[in-house]
Formats: structure tokens, C-alpha cells, sequence
């Protein structure tokens, strides 16, 4: 079992800029980010972040100190199987779960990646690009690059219960 733990940011809006720290094993963060809670709208979600931040810091970009988990956003209509069978080449545990806007006909997904260490905030940009052209093949929504992207919590409308494909190792 990996007991090893991953910072977090926590927010509780979308207009929320200070982060909330939080250190989580690899289960408890599958679980937290894998429980579909049903809401009239995504804006009344909390919101998280797999960065940590400088002391005092508030939500920028320059404020980001490392990302402990590589999250990729995929609205281009991957599915679900598709992506679970791209990320099991890694050999690595793995979260893929459905976001707001997801349908059957056109599924958008998140995937969440443990990292065996921190990208320092500096690297982020190169090692987001190659995760994005070699396991991703530009799949990923360009706009979550920044390295102190929220993302809400997983949430749906009644009539779209989400998807969740996990591979624990």
C-alpha cells in the first residue's frame, strides 16, 4: 500500500485565492476526487489544486513552490476506456474521472497522475508539455497548464452520474 503523501491545495469558490493545504495518501485522494456529488451547478463545488504554495502565498502562478500530482483535463471527446488503456503504459496508479460537462456522447474526463516527486514550479511548463505530446497526444485541454489551475470537485447534474476507471498498484 503507498502511504506516501501528496500536497494539495483546497478552495472553497472559484473566487477563493487562498489556498488551503492539505497532505493526502494516494486512497484518500481516489476517494475525495472520485465521489460524484450531485449539485445544480459546478460553481457550488469546492475547488482543489496539486500544487503547494509559498508561505502566505495566494493563488498565482508565482506564488506555486511544486505539483504533486499531473492532472490533465480531456474535452475533446476521448473516452473513458480509451484513456484508462493510454495510461496503463505508465505502470502507475491512476485516477480517470468524469467532469461536469461530461455526457455519454461526449465525455470529458480528468485524469490525475501520482508523481514518485514534486515537479518544482519552474519545470512545470516542460514537463506538462511532455506529458502532453507523449502520453497524451495533445489531448489535454490546453487551459490547465497553468501550474495553479483549480479544478472542482467532482460533481454532476442528477442526470449525468459520472464515470470513474482507477488502477491502484
Amino acid at each position: 500500500m503507498d502511504e506516501r503523501r501528496y500536497a494539495i491545495s483546497r478552495f472553497t469558490s472559484r473566487t477563493d485565492v487562498h489556498p488551503d493545504p492539505y497532505e493526502l495518501t494516494w486512497d484518500e485522494l481516489v476517494w475525495s476526487l472520485s465521489q460524484h456529488e450531485v449539485r445544480p451547478s459546478k460553481h457550488d463545488m469546492w475547488l482543489w489544486s496539486p500544487a503547494s504554495y509559498l508561505e502566505g502565498g495566494t493563488r498565482s502562478r508565482n506564488h506555486v513552490q511544486a505539483i504533486s500530482l499531473f492532472v490533465a483535463d480531456i474535452d475533446d471527446g476521448s473516452s473513458g476506456p480509451d484513456m484508462y488503456a493510454r495510461l496503463m503504459m505508465l505502470g502507475t496508479s491512476f485516477l480517470v474521472v468524469s467532469t461536469w460537462s461530461h455526457t455519454p456522447e461526449h465525455p470529458h474526463l480528468r485524469a490525475v497522475i501520482p508523481l514518485d516527486e514534486p515537479i518544482p514550479a519552474g519545470a512545470y511548463d516542460r514537463v506538462w508539455q511532455a506529458f502532453n505530446q507523449n502520453l497524451f497526444s495533445t489531448h489535454i485541454d490546453p487551459a490547465t497548464r497553468d501550474p495553479s489551475r483549480m479544478f472542482y470537485g467532482p460533481s454532476c447534474p442528477a442526470e449525468r452520474l459520472g464515470d470513474v476507471y482507477v488502477r491502484q498498484l
